[in-house]
């Protein structure tokens, strides 16, 4: 992977450097996220993502790149939100609640009723609510490559279920 990483960030250099913003950039970056979210990278996946946010705008203005260029535009809408929500769930993370009240704010009612990003959306739902049922059924079906990014959600809604859990029923429950 440490290979892979290292050329995949050549290249998008390169594309960078060379100002090359078209369907093959999105590919590129697309491609290397997934691999950085397989493998655990979620630095490399974050910089994917901050700029693939970019590229689907200046795509979304390109009349000749922008059937190919954005056609997994909504999968990594529903990764950010899932992202979102996992660093809300981080006290060093400040930004997390504006950040994903820009996403919100900017859905078209489209997107919303796209399959994806509809899923993302229940499971912020899910995690503000503390609905572990809910986390828990919607983390067995999830679309695409997001259950990576519910992984790390995991350890804590677990921690907080067993911490509420502890509390509503103190004295009939052992630990």
């Amino acid at each position: 992977y440490v290979w892979f990483c290292s050329q995949f960030k050549a290249l998008r250099q390169d594309l960078t450097v060379q100002r090359i913003f078209n369907a093959f950039t999105v590919h590129v970056y697309e491609t290397h996220a997934r691999v950085a979210l397989e493998q655990g990278d979620l630095n490399e996946f974050n910089q994917c993502q901050t700029q693939l946010k970019d590229l689907y705008e200046k795509l979304a203005h390109d009349e000749s790149e922008k059937k190919a260029g954005l056609k997994n535009e909504t999968e990594f809408i529903a990764y950010r939100i899932l992202y979102y929500v996992f660093l809300s769930g981080n006290k060093k993370y400040e930004g997390g609640s504006s950040d994903m009240m820009k996403i919100l704010l900017t859905l078209s009612s489209e997107q919303r009723a796209d399959p994806t990003i509809s899923h993302a959306l229940k499971v912020r739902v899910a995690v503000a609510e503390y609905d572990y049922h809910a986390f828990f059924t919607l983390q067995d079906d999830c679309p695409n490559m997001g259950a990576y990014l519910m992984d790390y959600l995991v350890p804590s809604v677990r921690r907080d279920a067993l911490q509420r859990i502890k509390k509503a029923f103190r004295p009939h429950i052992p630990v």
